[in-house]
């Protein structure tokens, strides 16, 4: 017997930022900090921005106590790929568009997961499944 939930969620710009970062992560088993999170989260927010100016940004979010720390955490989160810099000399920045992070317009996020359970003794397959949307 397949059990399904539903939930409507709504969630303001950051929110709905974290939460496709988070899900990418998860999906891609990349693990990231609450920090990195928030900080990839406000990048997503604000879109491509000059790199002092969103460091400037972040440090005024209290996400990170200063410029520097803000610099050093995008310095670890470098090999993820999860942003990119482009521009002269590197100084523009912003979320890698390969991830396909939806920012702008409404966005309605309709996920379904499903769990398979199989029965070894029995050779069926029995399926679970949960579907999840937000608003």
């Amino acid at each position: 017997m397949a059990i399904q939930i539903n939930k409507v969620v709504q969630l303001d710009r950051f929110e709905i930022v974290k939460y496709q970062l988070m899900h990418y992560c998860f999906m891609n088993k990349m693990r990231i900090n609450e920090t990195e999170l928030n900080c990839l989260s406000v990048l997503g927010e604000v879109g491509p921005k000059k790199l002092s100016d969103f460091l400037s940004i972040v440090a005024s979010r209290h996400i990170l106590g200063n410029t520097a720390s803000v610099s050093n955490c995008l310095n670890k989160l470098a090999h993820t790929k999860l942003y990119i810099k482009s521009g002269a000399n590197k100084k523009i920045i912003q979320l890698n568009p390969e991830l396909e992070i939806v920012v702008e317009g409404g966005i309605l996020i309709n996920l379904k997961l499903i769990k398979i359970e199989t029965d070894v003794s029995k050779g069926s397959v029995q399926k679970n499944s949960r579907a999840t949307e937000l608003a």
